[in-house]
């Protein structure tokens, strides 16, 4: 049953169904709160969840996940690009009634890159997705009916993949400016970053007693995986094992650093040095990049980056020449 009543210079419309909590929202107009109660009472007659119906955008990111999380932790990249529909215009727009204007205005507010922009639809599409599942709520699909405006208008684009290498000029002009940070072994940790592959956050939780020093192998925790983030042990090699090895033994962890410091230090020596375009990751990328000249093999490259997909890896190859002239 729904009810109308003045409110607070306004209307408030209110709902309420046997075996179910009230609920209610605020409107400007009478006619705008009949309308939301008759489409409230419509969908729930239709065996959608009242509660369900109340959410807002806000409200059904943090639902989801809070109810995701349980089984499986959410990635870094993820939670950032839910936190922009906290953040963003259609925030409190309710779920139910999220159409593609929302969608459009939230992407033109962004100041984001159009990779970005995709990204955080994918994301959102999930929340979608999830509500219609497990909370049984019957929504349309604002974000195919946006795709197209947003494709027009460049607001959304497959992300391009890097192939950005460090020169050596870069990385010896690296080493010199970072050496001099007494505060965290920089130069140690890029050079450890290319030389094991690893992804910063990887390099960041690796404690002592991760390291078998006798068979030569590390244990990297919680590693990325398509399905859920798992422990592995990886083969060391030799320069990489050299960078363990002279590190002082002052923490558990042999790198007690956060991510974010390293990053931003990182910068800073980019922005100092003059060096553009140079991401952290691109030394995971270096990395991989020089196991292939080495001369491994894909199954060997595989084994110490964790990747699972060994199609992936052929972007990794963008081998420099000299190095074909040196195996031949």
């Amino acid at each position: 049953m729904a009810t109308i009543t003045p409110r607070d210079g306004g209307w408030r419309a209110q709902v309420r169904r046997k075996g179910h909590k009230a609920i209610s929202k605020q409107f400007r107009t009478k006619a705008a709160a009949e309308r939301w109660a008759r489409g409230v009472e419509d969908a729930v007659a239709a065996g959608e969840s009242p509660e369900a119906l109340a959410l807002t955008v806000v409200q059904a990111v943090d639902r989801f996940q809070k109810e995701t999380e349980k089984d499986k932790p959410i990635s870094a990249t993820k939670a950032g690009n839910l936190k922009q529909w906290r953040n963003g215009t259609a925030g409190e727009v309710l779920l139910g009634a999220l159409e593609a204007r929302h969608i459009i205005g939230h992407a033109q507010a962004r100041t984001c890159g159009p990779a970005t922009m995709a990204m955080e639809l994918q994301f959102l599409h999930e929340v979608l997705e999830y509500a219609r599942h497990a909370w049984s709520m019957k929504l349309g699909d604002p974000i195919k009916d946006a795709w197209p405006v947003l494709k027009r208008s460049k607001l959304v684009a497959r992300s391009k993949e890097r192939d950005r290498r460090p020169t050596d000029d870069e990385l010896a002009r690296l080493r010199v400016y970072l050496s001099a940070n007494k505060r965290m072994p920089m130069a140690d940790l890029m050079d450890f970053a290319i030389a094991s592959a690893m992804r910063l956050g990887e390099v960041t939780r690796i404690a002592w007693a991760d390291l078998d020093a006798a068979k030569s192998l590390i244990l990297v925790r919680q590693r990325k995986h398509p399905v859920t983030k798992k422990d592995e042990w990886v083969p060391l090699l030799t320069e990489a094992r050299a960078i363990v090895e002279r590190q002082e033994r002052k923490s558990p962890r042999i790198w007690p650093h956060h991510s974010d410091s390293v990053s931003r230090a990182f910068q800073a020596a980019c922005d100092a040095l003059g060096i553009v375009d140079l991401h952290w990751h691109d030394f995971r990328h270096e990395g991989i990049s020089r196991l292939f000249e080495a001369g491994y093999r894909i199954e060997q490259v595989a084994l110490i980056s964790g990747h699972r997909d060994w199609k992936s890896l052929k972007r990794y190859t963008n081998l420099r020449p000299e190095s074909l002239t040196m195996l031949g």
